[in-house]
Formats: C-alpha cells, structure tokens, sequence
C-alpha cells in the first residue's frame, strides 16, 4: 500500500471534463442570451419606427399608401438592419381612414414582423 497523498492522474482529468462540459453549457446559455436580447432590441426599434411612421400618417393631410426602407446600425452589425414600412390607408364608406404600418426585417435568416393600425377619423367639411 502506497502512503502517498494526492489526486491521480484520472481523477484530475475526470475533473477537468466535468468542467468543460459545465463551461460548454454556459456559453451555449450566455450565446442564447445575447441573441434573445438583440432580437428584443431589433422589436424595440421596430415600435418606434412604426409609431413615428404612424403619427407622420396621422398628421398628414392627405396620406397614401407606400413603402420605405428604414436601415438603422446596432453595435457591431455591418451595414446596420434594414426595415420595410409598409403604410396602407383605407378610406372607409363613410369618410374616415384606417391606416395600417405594417414592419418587416430580418435578424439570422429569419423574417420578423411588427403591425400597428389606427383609424383617423373624416375631416371636418
């Protein structure tokens, strides 16, 4: 029998792989984490760029349909991210207009998409 005190070789690296498994598992967690957060960001900026093209509907006098890009830069992302408005306006029978914002954009290969509506009512005559 051996006297001597001390972990074995095979004890030391079955620790080491227990923790590199744990480690792997957090950095998978903290990379899920950051993406989540960037999507949140991405529909943060998505409300405010369809509550601004809301109210520029609302106060104009005679608004149209169209569609614009709005490209806005986040931290690191080359080239910043691109959002498709969409404005449609619907003159309903008896004179007030329904005006949708309709957004879209794209974060990792995957479509997200935004819509507020509001009815304005006739003007006076």
């Amino acid at each position: 029998m051996s006297n001597e005190k001390g972990f074995s070789l095979v004890e030391v690296m079955v620790a080491l792989l227990v923790c590199l498994i744990l480690f792997l598992g957090m950095t998978q967690t903290v990379v899920l984490g950051i993406d989540s957060n960037m999507v949140n960001v991405l529909k943060s900026e998505a409300i405010n760029i369809a509550e601004q093209a809301m109210t520029a509907a609302k106060n104009d006098t005679n608004p149209t349909t169209n569609s614009v890009d709005v490209t806005r830069d986040f931290r690191n992302i080359s080239g910043g991210i691109t959002f498709t408005v969409d404005r449609t306006i619907t003159t309903l029978t008896d004179g007030p207009m329904v005006i949708t914002i309709d957004l879209e954009w794209t974060w990792k290969g995957q479509t997200h998409t935004h819509s507020i509506q509001s009815v304005r009512r006739a003007p006076d005559a």
